[in-house]
């Protein structure tokens, strides 16, 4: 097993800024407070929303496909799913209408257990990518 020391370096995606040694602020994240007095700091000012990307919200439905067919066959992965569907909605905030996609599965999953239907999530993944092609191209 490699040491976290050993591994290689994980490389940005090509739209993504370097994020190998900066954290990435979440929604709702506060910084850290300096001693003294207690500041008020909304928590929806208080971090910038992360730069979206087509590739980062791919990845992560796909992780959360392939998590899915083996939480069907048993394994406790229900956590992980949400997980990565929340990822994918993070990075999807640009396109309202995939970001509403992704979200509306996400939490259909997560109240009722239904299946997401990840080949339409994917589809529209591929349409938001033709369109912003289109757009640049």
């Amino acid at each position: 097993m490699l040491l976290p020391q050993d591994r290689p370096k994980p490389k940005p995606c090509a739209g993504c800024p370097d994020r190998t040694n900066t954290p990435i602020p979440r929604a709702g994240m506060v910084p850290p407070q300096p001693a003294g007095p207690t500041v008020n700091i909304n928590p929806a000012e208080a971090t910038p929303p992360r730069t979206s990307c087509l590739e980062c919200v791919e990845k992560h439905i796909g992780a959360a496909w392939v998590l899915f067919s083996e939480y069907q066959d048993g394994y406790p992965y229900r956590t992980l799913i949400i997980g990565h569907m929340h990822e994918a909605e993070e990075e999807s905030r640009k396109w309202p209408e995939l970001f509403g996609v992704i979200r509306e599965s996400r939490k259909d999953f997560q109240q009722s257990g239904r299946t997401p239907d990840f080949a339409f999530i994917s589809l529209k993944i591929k349409e938001t990518r033709d369109k912003e092609n289109k757009a640049y191209g």
